[in-house]
């Protein structure tokens, strides 16, 4: 007889791990401030190095984007509902991202929208440490797309699986667990999903 799998409790980050961001963000900021940012420029989690401006100019401008466009210019990456859903059978999953409060609203309407009676629920920290919260809410497992992230849940005592294979990614060492997309999510996981590969 198989054994069920220990249920985990899992953290999955929003911004380029459920959902794109910045590559969607990009061409609405460019027509705004008459600029060609491209996202194949973005190597570093620091963006104001990569693309001038300050820390909090594009903090307000992730805000403006998210509260003006955002909803209708994203979409859930391919196979990331469908993921998420097989997980649910198996694990608790809820939503964290380091988004404003501000905007936790739309944030959460858009998963909404996407997961359905799949939605739990969502927890945004407004730039605050990781770490800390996923240690209080008991998480076993974090799926994000920041090392940075991934080595705060690392520090809390929580496993984290760094996401995309982005070249923002790139001093991520052989120490991290890499996922590339949602296929190798649900397979890490033991799970299969069911879609062609992306």
């Amino acid at each position: 007889m198989a054994v069920e799998p220990v249920r985990k409790n899992i953290a999955i980050d929003v911004d380029e791990t459920f959902s794109p961001l910045i590559p969607k963000m990009l061409p609405w900021y460019n027509k705004k401030h008459g600029t060609s940012h491209s996202f194949k420029d973005y190597d570093s989690y620091a963006i104001e190095d990569i693309y001038g401006g300050s820390v909090q100019h594009w903090l307000d401008e992730f805000v403006n984007f998210i509260e003006e466009a955002w909803e209708e210019a994203s979409h859930p990456f391919d196979g990331a509902v469908e993921a998420i859903q097989e997980i649910l059978k198996h694990h608790d999953v809820f939503f964290m991202t380091a988004r404003d409060e501000k905007v936790h609203h739309v944030t959460e309407r858009f998963l909404k929208k996407h997961m359905g009676d799949s939605f739990t629920k969502l927890i945004s920290l407004t730039y605050a440490d990781k770490g800390e919260v996923l240690k209080k809410e008991k998480a076993d497992l974090l799926i994000d797309d920041s090392l940075k992230n991934i080595k705060s849940a690392q520090k809390a005592g929580v496993d984290g699986w760094l996401f995309g294979g982005y070249a923002h990614q790139k001093d991520a060492g052989e120490d991290i667990d890499k996922v590339s997309d949602w296929h190798e999510v649900c397979s890490k996981l033991g799970l299969s999903l069911n879609l062609n590969p992306i």
